[in-house]
């Protein structure tokens, strides 16, 4: 196939990296999350209790790499982390944040097994599952 050769990809949403600004965006409108700016020209948003963290490199108006880290406690050392590249689609990140940002209101209550949110058969239920 030439390069030049058209391919195409279903749904349109995963055919690249997207926009960042779909997971900034959501970042910077979420109440209560502080926004600060790395030297490096990355982004970096905490929540309002402190117990997660995401932070965006490149400087790139399309590309993105974010990493998310939780912590069990303001301070502390951190519990996991999420890695998401510059080629995810920023669908996918954003979808990703736009869960965690809900889920800490309700200490994630709202999306384990019994919650509104909860959706069996999926890797939220596992982990639920899972306690």
């Amino acid at each position: 196939m030439s390069s030049a050769a058209p391919l195409l990809v279903r749904p349109l949403r995963l055919a690249g990296p997207g926009d960042h600004r779909l997971v900034s965006g959501l970042l910077g409108s979420a109440p209560g999350w502080s926004r600060a700016r790395a030297p490096d020209g990355g982004i970096s948003f905490t929540s309002p209790c402190r117990t997660a963290a995401i932070t965006g490199s490149g400087t790139s108006d399309h590309s993105c790499a974010w990493t998310v880290h939780g912590y069990p406690a303001p301070g502390s050392k951190p519990l996991w982390r999420a890695a998401f590249g510059p080629g995810t689609p920023a669908e996918i990140t954003a979808a990703f944040t736009a869960v965690l940002v809900d889920g800490l209101r309700s200490g994630h209550r709202d999306y384990l097994r019994g919650g509104p949110h909860h959706r069996p058969g999926t890797p939220a239920s596992v982990l639920s599952d899972r306690g």
